[in-house]
């Protein structure tokens, strides 16, 4: 069937060419999740309408998986030749080294974890659609892909949003937030020593100081290297306008606020 995407994964030399179990299984979700990337773009949708099935694998060296989009819902026929057929698309444009026309950073990110498990046991991947011609997820993908990604730009800065999403697994300490406005979501890396501070903030409103990074492709920061974070007050907890009432009674000096303000306005032309 024309929307099947065909899989083959090759261990590296030293394994004679089998792959690994842990290298078979990390390589499938990342080709999951560039699928699920793409969908989103399609859709227009942060919600999956569609789940894969294995129709074929064999291993006759090297290993192939044949998989399969199923629609979720009635509403969402033929969202996966769509899907299948975009995600093949934007594959074929990256391996000629040019932008999707229609991917953005977290779609191009995705595309650029096809290649992590080169750099482990994987000696290769390709990924074929219908009758084209097999796409290799090798070295020259994985340098173009970066090329088109581009390197970091940093700009120092602050954001407020919601933390609402931890890992402190290993090496890595990253948290998300989701600012009120710009980008959607900003990945926070920060140091062991801020750890205690990150925990008292989950699932509150925060202002992070730092490194923001930003890719070239995008306006907005996706990432951010955090110096300090501060968790704000809940919301009932801030002062109301009753409240400051009388707060500086001697703000407008020996005059009226009638003329005080009359005197900021005349400044002002």
């Amino acid at each position: 069937m024309a929307r099947r995407i065909t899989v083959t994964i090759e261990g590296s030399p030293q394994d004679k060419g089998r792959v690994r179990l842990s290298d078979f299984i990390k390589q499938l979700e990342a080709i999951k999740t560039s699928l699920k990337q793409t969908e989103r773009l399609v859709s227009d949708s942060d919600d999956p309408a569609l789940y894969y099935k294995i129709v074929e694998l064999t291993y006759s060296s090297p290993a192939t998986v044949v998989i399969e989009p199923v629609e979720i819902a009635d509403d969402a026929s033929g969202l996966g030749d769509r899907t299948v057929r975009q995600f093949v698309t934007n594959l074929n444009q990256v391996a000629r080294g040019r932008r999707p026309a229609r991917a953005d950073l977290p779609a191009l990110q995705s595309y650029q974890g096809l290649t992590a498990m080169l750099k482990q046991h994987v000696g290769a991947v390709a990924i074929k659609h219908s009758g084209n011609k097999s796409i290799a997820i090798d070295k020259r993908f994985a340098t173009r892909i970066a090329k088109i990604i581009g390197p970091d730009e940093l700009a120092k800065g602050s954001m407020y949003g919601m933390l609402e999403w931890l890992n402190l697994h290993r090496n890595i300490n990253r948290f998300h937030i989701y600012p009120t406005v710009g980008p959607t979501k900003v990945d926070c890396d920060f140091g062991p020593e801020l750890k205690p501070k990150v925990i008292r903030g989950i699932d509150q409103y925060v202002r992070v100081v730092g490194d923001l990074r930003y890719k070239h492709l995008e306006k907005f920061p996706y990432a951010m290297n955090v110096a300090d974070i501060e968790v704000m007050p809940p919301e009932d907890q801030l002062p109301t306008l009753h409240d400051l009432r009388g707060i500086a009674p001697n703000a407008t000096g020996d005059k009226s606020s009638a003329d005080f303000i009359r005197s900021l306005r005349d400044e002002t032309r």
